[in-house]
């Protein structure tokens, strides 16, 4: 979802913004090469001149992959990302010995947050 501001000074440029980024699949094209990146909808990948690219390969497969999204937005906000992060820091910095053991705490960490914010 893409929400423009009610308070924007350029509403119908932003509209329009809003629309090439999110509809337009030759601009999404022409931006994911400018980038080097892929597109970013669907429909744009389809039509991508490079998806055929083993360069790319796995990224696709990633974007196309419908247990590939984004965190599921809660009351917590980046909070529990925050928590993912440092975790994550101190796996790779050796600080965490039992894998299995710190992941069972974490998502107990993240359970705790989300209650938290929701106010239970």
């Amino acid at each position: 979802m893409l929400y423009i501001s009610s308070h924007t000074k350029h509403p119908q440029e932003s509209f329009f913004a809003a629309q090439q980024l999110t509809t337009d699949t030759t601009f999404l094209n022409t931006l994911a090469d400018a980038v080097s990146n892929i597109p970013s909808t669907f429909d744009s990948l389809t039509a991508w001149d490079q998806a055929n690219d083993p360069h790319w390969s796995q990224f696709i497969s990633i974007f196309k992959n419908p247990g590939s999204y984004y965190k599921e937005l809660t009351a917590a906000g980046g909070e529990d990302a925050q928590t993912w992060d440092q975790f994550k820091q101190n796996y790779e910095a050796g600080k965490v010995s039992d894998l299995p053991g710190a992941l069972k705490k974490f998502a107990g960490q993240i359970d705790s947050i989300n209650k938290q914010a929701n106010g239970r």
